[in-house]
């Protein structure tokens, strides 16, 4: 997939339910997520942990994505969403954690800019 696919694609899948579907350790703030979580029979994943093969082995780490694809390499990722620098995942992992990007409806106004902005920085 390219970049904009991913983006496009990561912000469809929020959309459905920003709340529920986001992994974020305090919804309130910003920063700080698990890349895979059951929350009340749901289960919640971050940008990167959709993308990845296992989640649930990297659940419990904190391990920063950049540091993950370092150590282990693109293979912890599916396929589909190889060939992309780890600086592309973090700021992809930014939009997902940032509270100020999202609201009940979705992406907020700060949200939708962000990923302008990002389609405008991976426009190759």
């Amino acid at each position: 997939m390219t970049k904009h696919e991913i983006i496009d694609e990561t912000v469809e899948y929020y959309e459905i339910n920003p709340i529920g579907r986001r992994s974020i350790k305090d919804p309130a703030l910003s920063g700080g997520c698990f890349y895979y979580r059951e929350n009340d029979g749901i289960i919640q994943m971050c940008a990167v942990g959709r993308c990845m093969v296992d989640p649930k082995k990297y659940a419990p780490s904190g391990a920063y994505v950049s540091t993950l694809l370092e150590g282990e390499g693109e293979e912890i990722l599916k396929p589909e969403y190889r060939g992309h620098e780890a600086v592309f995942w973090r700021d992809l992992q930014q939009l997902h954690d940032s509270s100020t990007y999202w609201n009940l409806q979705g992406l907020s106004d700060e949200g939708k800019d962000y990923v302008l902005n990002l389609k405008k920085e991976y426009n190759h």
